[in-house]
C-alpha cells in the first residue's frame, strides 16, 4: 500500500485567468470545472499508470466490497468479472470527472504569461481553509498534484493511491505550476461558490488603470466588501505586490 506523507494544508490558493474570465468568476460567483480530455497535456488524468490485479496485500475496502458482491452473486461472479468491474468503475469516474485547477503561488512568471493573458489578466486568491466552499457540487477528490509518474499502482491494493495516480499526477515538466486541484464526478460546468471563498483580486503587471478601477467599482456595487486588492509590479527581475486602497491607483 502506498503511504502519503502528510503535508501542511495551504492557507491560500490561486487561480490565474484572463480579465474577462476573472470577471465571470468574481461577479457570477462560479468556477468552471473542465473535462480532463480538454487539458493541454494529453498525459493528464491517464489510467495507463494504474493496473488491476489480485494480490495478498489487497486494500481492506476492496476486500469488503468483494465480500459483499460474492455474498450477493456467489459463483456467478468470477475473478475476471471483478477485475473488469473495477476497471470499468475507474473508467466511469474518468468519463464523468471534471477538474478545476489552482496554484500554490501567485508570483509565477510563467503562470501569469500562460494563463493570465501575458500579465494583463488577474490572479484570484481563494481561502483553502474555507469549509465546503462550493454550493452545488460535491467534491470527490482534492489535493496538490504529484509530479513524476513512478511505478504503476495496483488499484486493488490501494484505491486512494490509484485515484491519486489517475487524477492528481502529472509529468515532472509541469512542476513549475505548483498545482492544486478540485475534482468532481458531476460533469463539466461552472459551479457556484460561496462569496467568502474568494478573498483577494490581484491585477497583473500590464492591467490598465481603467480596468482595475472598473472591477473594484463593480465589487463595491455588488457588496463584495470583504475583498482585498493588489497590483503586481516588476522589481529587480521579480514580481512584487502592493496593496490597493483608497488613493493608491
Amino acid at each position: 500500500m502506498v503511504e502519503f506523507e502528510p503535508i501542511e494544508r495551504p492557507k491560500e490558493i490561486y487561480k490565474y485567468e484572463s480579465l474577462s474570465t476573472a470577471e465571470l468568476i468574481i461577479f457570477n460567483q462560479t468556477i468552471k470545472f473542465t473535462f480532463p480530455g480538454k487539458f493541454n497535456d494529453p498525459f493528464d488524468c491517464n489510467l495507463e499508470n494504474v493496473y488491476f490485479k489480485f494480490s495478498e496485500r489487497m486494500d481492506p475496502l476492496v476486500i469488503q466490497e468483494i465480500d459483499i458482491l460474492k455474498k450477493e452473486f456467489g459463483r456467478l461472479l468470477s475473478d475476471e468479472m471483478l477485475l473488469r468491474a473495477y476497471q470499468e468503475s475507474l473508467n466511469n469516474k474518468l468519463r464523468n470527472a471534471a477538474v478545476s485547477c489552482f496554484s500554490l503561488r501567485k508570483d509565477n512568471t510563467l503562470m501569469w504569461s500562460h494563463y493570465a493573458d501575458k500579465h494583463s489578466g488577474i490572479c484570484l486568491q481563494f481561502d483553502f481553509l474555507f469549509e465546503k466552499p462550493f454550493l452545488d457540487v460535491k467534491i470527490a477528490l482534492e489535493g496538490t498534484v504529484d509530479y513524476g509518474f513512478g511505478d504503476p499502482i495496483n488499484y486493488l491494493e490501494d484505491k486512494k493511491a490509484g485515484l491519486w495516480r489517475a487524477f492528481l499526477t502529472k509529468s515532472i515538466d509541469w512542476q513549475y505550476e505548483k498545482e492544486l486541484r478540485f475534482l468532481t464526478l458531476q460533469g463539466e460546468q461552472a459551479y457556484k461558490y460561496k462569496p467568502e471563498f474568494l478573498r483577494k483580486i490581484i491585477f497583473g503587471i500590464n492591467c490598465k488603470k481603467s480596468e482595475i478601477e472598473g472591477i473594484i467599482s463593480c465589487c463595491k456595487q455588488q457588496n463584495l466588501l470583504h475583498l482585498k486588492f493588489e497590483k503586481a509590479n516588476k522589481h529587480e527581475g521579480n514580481i512584487v505586490f502592493s496593496g490597493i486602497g483608497a488613493g493608491r491607483l
